[in-house]
């Protein structure tokens, strides 16, 4: 049992009493720890404050971050634009290649076909000065035969002189005159017959390319000279297909009638004019595309 004291008192003039008590032992050391908890807790405060700070270089790191990957980004798009920039600059100079390779080609074209033509030209003049000298001796024979009173050698050399003056006409001749002589005499491989004006130039075209005539002549240059030829270039109805009922009026070119006749191309007794003409100048047009085609076969 806890040992009783006496404490001692006083009353005062407001009847209020003081009492003297005396603190137990270790009383002070609780108050010291209190306060040093206290000051513990202050601590931690500052602490807080330490948190703080560590918060915000967090942030900074952060921000550091963000911007390297701003920068990363800016790198990769810079690196797009300069490839961007190198494939154009390698197109344009492939196509600066490809044109100046086009030129280049085309100029070494231009040099073989002036050979070619150079070289066409010349057999032409050499083949109109071989029959230039039969004319002339044909010429010479034949007043030699009528010195010498022979009419059997007069007669000969009449018709190499003949001869020899026709294939001088036909040498000297253009390129359209040459081309329609050789059609009407079928050396050509296309009907003489009527046909269509623009199908008879596409084969005037052809014949010139296969013979390496530069310059052919114009449309109107070519059916001009051969209207002057005993060709007719006219109007004239012939129907859409064989088997539609409707005409249409188209540019045709006739041949000489005595050539038309001459490979039997000449118009039937129960034909009316438009079937005759449908069925010559499809002909024509079929035998012009089997020999177009057959040219480009040769060519590949």
């Amino acid at each position: 049992m806890a040992e009783e004291k006496d404490v001692p008192i006083k009353e005062q003039d407001d009847g209020s009493v003081l009492a003297k008590v005396e603190a137990p032992e270790g009383f002070d050391d609780d108050e010291e720890g209190k306060q040093q908890a206290g000051d513990s807790g202050s601590d931690d405060g500052d602490g807080g404050d330490n948190d703080d700070h560590g918060d915000e270089a967090g942030d900074d790191g952060d921000d550091d971050e963000r911007e390297r990957i701003r920068e990363a980004r800016r790198e990769e798009r810079r690196l797009k634009k300069d490839l961007a920039k190198q494939r154009e600059n390698s197109a344009r100079n492939k196509i600066s290649a490809l044109e100046r390779r086009n030129e280049e080609l085309a100029r070494r074209l231009a040099a073989v076909e002036s050979t070619a033509s150079s070289y066409q030209f010349a057999q032409i003049d050499k083949a109109i000065e071989d029959e230039a000298t039969r004319v002339e001796y044909a010429k010479m024979k034949m007043m030699q035969a009528a010195q010498a009173g022979d009419a059997a050698s007069q007669v000969e050399y009449l018709e190499q002189l003949t001869e020899a003056k026709q294939r001088l006409i036909d040498l000297s001749a253009g390129s359209e005159i040459r081309f329609a002589n050789e059609w009407i005499e079928g050396e050509l491989g296309l009907p003489v017959c009527p046909c269509l004006s623009p199908d008879l130039y596409s084969a005037y075209q052809a014949y010139c390319r296969k013979n390496g005539e530069s310059r052919p002549r114009t449309a109107v240059q070519f059916f001009s000279q051969l209207t002057h030829h005993g060709f007719e270039k006219k109007k004239a109805r012939v129907y859409e297909s064989p088997t539609s009922a409707q005409t249409s009026v188209k540019n045709l070119l006739f041949p000489p009638q005595a050539n038309i006749d001459r490979f039997g191309n000449g118009k039937e007794d129960a034909e009316t004019p438009a079937k005759w003409l449908t069925r010559t100048c499809r002909r024509f047009t079929e035998a012009l595309v089997d020999s177009q085609n057959r040219s480009e076969r040769m060519a590949a």
